[in-house]
């Protein structure tokens, strides 16, 4: 397999504070990569603005000028992270996607450990290589997470991998069970990521700070998401165990 294309996907919302540093690195890391295999051929860094109601789409802008393998994708409006990542992942052209937040949260060096460690691999076994945090964190807080994944993993597989939220490395053709996934069932990214990596490998990472922006994650939206579920989900039999399991669980 020769000229591979690889593309590093994310989305940003006012995130003008690190914005240009993160498409600086992005650019100098996947330069290397091209340096570092002889089997990739291109790459392209595909950036979707959430409506930042800051100048962050006209930085991106200003660098695409000089930078043509930066694409940047205006949404109309502010879709939450979810459906912003996925309609970037639909824009994108390549034969592997890295996917990872904009803000400097997911570390940049294990980031390009995995996608080394992909290419390496060359994706034969499609196997995705997925990133899951290790925290350290109150106690509160992790039995917080820990009913969290708790009950949104009683309606589906996908939920079973706490501390993965998308980051990770994937073929094309696990980005395109995903993206059937995310339109036939939920848009919901870390679940449709998941579903669509038939095989994959955890690589640990320690998140660093995040650098711009907000997350979109307080104690409290855990315990919302997970709830709104119970409504939510597609399958009949899957809403009917996840209310039961609730129940138990209260």
């Amino acid at each position: 397999m020769e000229n591979i294309r690889i593309a590093l996907v994310t989305t940003a919302y006012n995130e003008s504070a690190c914005i240009e540093a993160f498409v600086k690195e992005a650019y100098s890391r996947m330069s290397n990569l091209l340096n570092y295999s002889e089997i990739v051929g291109s790459f392209e860094i595909c950036i979707a603005n959430n409506c930042s109601n800051d100048n962050t789409l006209q930085l991106l802008l200003d660098q695409k000028k000089s930078l043509p393998m930066l694409r940047v994708i205006d949404n109309s409006m502010n879709y939450g992270y979810d459906v912003s990542i996925l309609n970037a992942l639909k824009s994108a052209k390549a034969d592997i996607f890295l996917v990872m937040c904009s803000d400097f949260e997911d570390p940049f060096a294990d980031a390009f450990d995995m996608l080394k460690e992909f290419v390496d691999s060359l994706g034969y076994d499609n196997t995705s290589v997925l990133g899951v945090k290790r925290l350290k964190l109150p106690w509160i807080f992790r039995f917080n997470r820990y009913v969290y994944y708790l009950i949104s993993g009683f309606g589906s597989r996908t939920s079973s991998l706490p501390g993965f939220h998308g980051f990770g490395v994937y073929s094309k053709q696990s980005i395109d069970r995903a993206l059937d996934y995310a339109e036939k069932v939920a848009p919901n990214a870390r679940k449709s990521l998941l579903w669509g990596s038939v095989n994959y490998r955890p690589h640990e990472y320690i998140k660093n700070q995040r650098r711009g922006g907000k997350s979109s994650y307080t104690l409290l939206s855990y315990y919302k998401e997970s709830l709104s579920q119970i409504f939510d989900l597609p399958s009949l039999s899957s809403r009917l165990a996840i209310r039961f399991s609730f129940l138990f669980i209260v």
